[in-house]
């Protein structure tokens, strides 16, 4: 844990990072960072969300310097952890947050993560739900599956697994098989639940903010 502040001293002050750090020590890094954003301490999940935004930031710069540099090569960039991702950044905002500069970063590297999710899934979107899951690792499962957990939507965990098995549902007969807007969907309501609670709680009770 203590790896974290260094780190992130490093990070934002050794420019090309990408070319820096070694591959396999760097993937480690930052997989460890990613987890760090659920961390019941504030301060680690605050630094966390800040190396986040670093990476994103230093993604898009390479994308731009680099035409031929996609998304999906990034590492942070794939779908499973991008979505891993966002759904730990509404984990955040369903927390106390210090202050609304943070509050705004975790905003937006959101917006940035859900979006990029909403990217990568659009380019798979003719792809079978089949093929898609069974290229995966295990791991990278495991991301999608832990993630519609944290979202707590049994629901959407139960349609992905029928949704990915080929299965058709039949209490469902325009049951979709666009991953890109089951997922993204799934985030929208879950960022529509925090801000309707948020709301309530600042009006409190008895009163309207209308």
């Amino acid at each position: 844990m203590l790896v974290v502040f260094p780190l992130y001293n490093l990070l934002t002050s050794v420019s090309g990072v990408y070319g820096v750090v070694p591959t396999t020590y760097f993937q480690d890094i930052w997989e460890a960072i990613c987890e760090l954003l659920l961390h019941p301490h504030t301060w680690l999940r605050n630094v966390s969300s800040r190396l986040v935004a670093f990476y994103f930031a230093s993604a898009n710069k390479a994308i731009k310097q680099d035409r031929e540099k996609s998304l999906g090569m990034l590492f942070l960039m794939r779908p499973s952890r991008v979505f891993m991702i966002a759904v730990s950044l509404c984990c955040q905002l369903e927390t106390e947050v210090i202050d609304d500069a943070m509050s705004n970063l975790i905003t937006h590297n959101l917006a940035t993560a859900s979006f990029t999710t909403h990217i990568l899934m659009g380019r798979m979107e003719c792809v079978d739900p089949c093929i898609f899951w069974s290229a995966l690792d295990q791991h990278e499962q495991g991301q999608f599956l832990e993630a519609f957990q944290l979202l707590d939507t049994r629901k959407g965990r139960g349609m992905l697994l029928h949704m990915v098995s080929g299965v058709r549902r039949h209490d469902n007969v325009n049951q979709s098989d666009n991953l890109q807007y089951f997922l993204v969907s799934n985030l929208l309501k879950k960022m529509g639940d925090i801000a309707l609670i948020k709301d309530a709680i600042q009006v409190g009770p008895g009163k309207s903010s209308i």
